[in-house]
């Protein structure tokens, strides 16, 4: 069925307990009509919001979309970028820990207004000051429940204007300006630089706010676009999801936009004309452990082992990917690239993917000493230490050693402070020449570089011969 006309979105927790859904059981009943006074307290305020705004339609995901049907929810997924940019606006159960709550929540009103002191001086006159919380926005947005929810994520960029419903004020986010119910001109200079350099000025482009050639996505430049890409992907990975196969499924409406800016090739998360130095992400360790969990790999296969979609946790982009130097950097070649989607939607569910590279693995000599911590230790033929090894999963293995095969990508000569780069790999089990990512390391010191280098020689002319001949080809999956 085709909406004729303008339409208000919906965001919300669905909670522990059901919730009115479509299903193909319901599906002939719903079409006839539904019972306002039957359906969760957040879907009845919605409606009410909706019909203020003077606007007939509202679409909620739980009624929208055929639960328990995979054709139409694979379907519906795949068209969550016009949903939600096409929504004249998005309404945010910012406050509710389920949709059973509803928007209007009990709250003290009092605590709405900023709060203000007055100052006796002894030789100046008397002052007003306002007093402010530096976090404000952070801790009552960003920092919601809701919003750490991944689905919701995307939802929120793509939308051209938020409503979020908060325990204790509503608020309101767009292109131009943040604003709530303290600060209904907009946040204060001090709280605008401190809260995700405002999430909304990731505006990509929606069609219901800007004409495209006027959308702000569309005056910075490539490089800017895939760094932007990177902090998407870092606040995403941030974020939970109920179903561990929608990882790549809950950021493809957001990766449809990218795609057609930046006229790129799509691949499990990552961007072919980049590839190379986009391999180079890693769990980030600090807010892992700050959020008190370790990164894990899914039960069942979601994306190849050389995607962050392949795991559970905070990922860190490489940051230099956008301004990569492939003449004097790179220290491999991808020679062929591919994911295989579910669907026909490139930017959805993968059941495989292969990167086929021309590479220098160092397997003789170099071996791996493995602990129960997040780290392995890399030596080489003299029992000398190289460096460490990052695991992108802590291993449950007893402490042992083995040897392992070292994959440099990047070489970054500055001198004192040159930096090789690159992916632990372990065979697949499917074949010779075929591995798995399983971590990544990182060289520093002018000693380590040395030392890695004298493995196999020169990293220059290594990197030469295997551009030019057709040995050193290898497969990651």
């Amino acid at each position: 069925m085709r909406l004729d006309g303008p339409y208000v979105s919906l965001s919300h927790r669905w909670g522990s307990t059901s919730i009115a859904m479509t299903t193909q059981d319901t599906l002939a009943m719903f079409m006839n009509g539904v019972e306002v006074s039957g359906l969760p307290q957040t879907f009845q305020d919605a409606i009410i919001i909706t019909k203020k705004l003077g606007i007939q339609y509202l679409w909620i995901d739980s009624l929208c979309i055929i639960q328990g049907d995979s054709k139409d929810w694979q379907h519906e997924a795949a068209l969550m970028d016009n949903v939600y940019r096409n929504a004249v606006c998005n309404l945010s159960a910012l406050g509710a820990e389920s949709s059973h709550e509803g928007l209007f929540l009990p709250r003290n009103a009092e605590l709405i207004r900023q709060p203000v002191v007055q100052v006796a001086w002894k030789d100046h006159p008397n002052e007003t000051y306002a007093i402010i919380h530096k976090d404000f926005w952070t801790d009552r947005v960003d920092n919601a429940p809701l919003n750490h929810r991944g689905w919701v994520l995307q939802e929120r960029l793509l939308a051209p204007r938020i409503l979020h419903f908060g325990s204790e004020q509503v608020f309101w986010e767009c292109h131009e300006v943040d604003a709530c119910e303290t600060y209904p001109h907009g946040l204060p200079k001090l709280l605008r630089k401190d809260h995700m350099i405002r999430f909304k000025a990731l505006d990509l482009g929606s069609p219901a706010t800007y004409p495209r050639e006027h959308s702000p996505m569309d005056q910075v430049s490539v490089h800017d676009e895939y760094d932007i890409w990177h902090n998407i992907v870092k606040q995403y990975t941030k974020c939970a999801l109920t179903m561990d196969g929608d990882k790549l499924v809950a950021i493809s409406g957001i990766a449809k936009i990218f795609q057609s800016k930046l006229q790129d090739e799509y691949l499990a998360g990552l961007w072919r004309r980049i590839l190379l130095p986009d391999l180079l992400w890693c769990a980030d360790r600090v807010e892992n452990e700050e959020k008190g969990r370790a990164p894990r790999r899914p039960n069942s296969y979601r994306a190849p082992s050389w995607s962050w979609a392949s795991i559970d946790g905070v990922i860190q982009p490489f940051g230099h990917s956008s301004k990569f130097d492939y003449e004097k950097e790179a220290m491999a070649t991808i020679l062929d690239a591919k994911t295989s989607p579910v669907s026909e939607d490139p930017t959805g569910q993968v059941i495989g993917g292969m990167i086929r590279l021309r590479g220098v693995l160092y397997p003789e000599g170099l071996e791996i000493e493995h602990t129960n911590s997040r780290f392995g230790s890399i030596f080489d033929a003299h029992d000398n230490y190289i460096t460490r090894l990052n695991y992108d999963v802590r291993p449950n293995l007893p402490t042992q050693t083995r040897t392992i095969y070292c994959l440099p990508l990047s070489f970054y000569d500055a001198g004192d402070d040159s930096v090789i780069r690159g992916l632990g790999l372990e065979p697949s089990g499917l074949g010779q020449g075929v591995y798995r990512r399983f971590g990544w390391f990182s060289v520093r010191s002018i000693e380590a570089c040395k030392a890695l280098q004298e493995e196999t020689g020169d990293v220059e002319e290594r990197r030469k011969l295997y551009c030019e001949e057709e040995d050193g080809v290898l497969v990651i999956i």
